[in-house]
């Protein structure tokens, strides 16, 4: 019994690996190389204010920059949405290919509220990424990024679950959203940016497509 399922384990991965050479001899994408990009989405209670948001509330403007976002990321990547907000944590769209009509819907349906379980996320995020490396045969590049206006419930957890992400070769970037301090997360990630306005929060964004493939050192971090 345990030879067959070795069997079949090493049957799944010649097939998954078949799959992903088959495109490239084929003259298309080599899929081993795609970019990945997961959101985490703050949108808890606090995003229901009005500050820096030019008179519209905060969860307006977020999700009007997200879907302007949505319109620049080129289709070949793999994209992700994790979201918070008043009916809890949720992955709202897996990672995968880009249905922009999809991820649009999905996002008309955030709603804001409830709390900000920023460690949570992003360990489930790291689960989430890990796996598709795995599919990617440790090829491609993986991008986490976060929008949030506050900081994590579980902010002590923090340093060690972002650790986790890093050590396995993922980018964090972090856009933080009208705080009123500098947030946990700018000294331990990547890549830190503030926006203030609507239209910093879109130059932010705008930012991120471009930013992973600068880092060639993981252990190099700017703010």
């Amino acid at each position: 019994m345990k030879r067959i399922k070795q069997c079949l384990i090493l049957t799944v991965l010649i097939w998954s690996v078949g799959n992903l050479l088959w495109a490239t001899e084929a003259g298309e994408v080599d899929l081993r190389l795609t970019k990945n990009l997961y959101i985490i989405f703050d949108a808890s209670g606090s995003m229901w204010q009005q500050k820096c948001a030019g008179g519209d509330y905060k969860i307006h403007i977020a999700k009007n920059a997200l879907i302007t976002f949505l319109s620049n990321v080129p289709s070949s990547y793999n994209l992700g949405l994790y979201v918070f907000d008043d009916h809890g944590p949720r992955e709202m769209y897996p990672l995968g290919t880009i249905d922009r009509s999809r991820f649009k819907k999905e996002l008309s349906r955030i709603f804001a509220g409830g709390k900000t379980p920023l460690g949570k996320a992003i360990d489930y995020a790291c689960q989430v990424l890990n796996k598709q490396k795995d599919l990617q045969l440790g090829y491609g590049e993986y991008t986490l990024l976060v929008v949030t206006d506050g900081e994590a419930d579980d902010m002590a957890a923090l340093p060690a679950q972002v650790e986790r992400v890093t050590d396995h070769g993922i980018i964090i970037q972090v856009i933080g959203f009208c705080l009123e301090s500098e947030h946990s997360l700018k000294r331990l990630v990547h890549k830190y940016r503030e926006a203030n306005s609507p239209d910093e929060l879109a130059s932010a964004l705008q930012a991120v497509l471009g930013e992973a493939e600068q880092y060639s050192d993981l252990g190099v971090f700017t703010e």
